[in-house]
């Protein structure tokens, strides 16, 4: 389930995946890490939706969140949703780290969408 792509973040620290020694099996037992309830709750309400926060909480603007890699983020963050049922349509960058080329890549997995800063606005306008 994981992207087949990872980032190559210079800061170790970023990436994910080191601390998965710790993840919990269930959200009894690790229930920050873990969110059905919650994300059931939020489906079953009228004019919400599910949208992706990335799969890894992708840094777009670290040196080593390059567009490939976050390309494999996206299809596993899809691949997720899509067992519940889910289609994402839009997304909250983490740290609102954006840029045009990651918009692209967006604008190719479907997400149509997005929420980031102020300043993205003007100068991440699509092509």
């Amino acid at each position: 389930m994981h992207p087949n792509v990872k980032p190559k973040y210079r800061e170790r620290r970023l990436l994910p995946y080191y601390d998965l020694a710790d993840l919990g099996r269930d959200e009894e037992s690790d229930p920050y890490r873990y969110g059905l309830s919650l994300l059931k709750l939020i489906g079953a309400r009228p004019r919400q939706e599910i949208a992706t926060h990335t799969f890894s909480h992708f840094y777009c603007l670290e040196n080593g969140g390059d567009t490939e890699a976050f390309r494999a983020d996206l299809a596993a963050a899809q691949a997720a949703a899509s067992r519940r049922g889910i289609a994402l349509t839009s997304i909250v960058f983490p740290r609102n780290q954006v840029s045009p080329q990651h918009l692209r890549v967006c604008r190719e997995a479907g997400l149509t969408a997005f929420r980031g800063n102020e300043a993205c606005l003007v100068s991440c306008r699509a092509p």
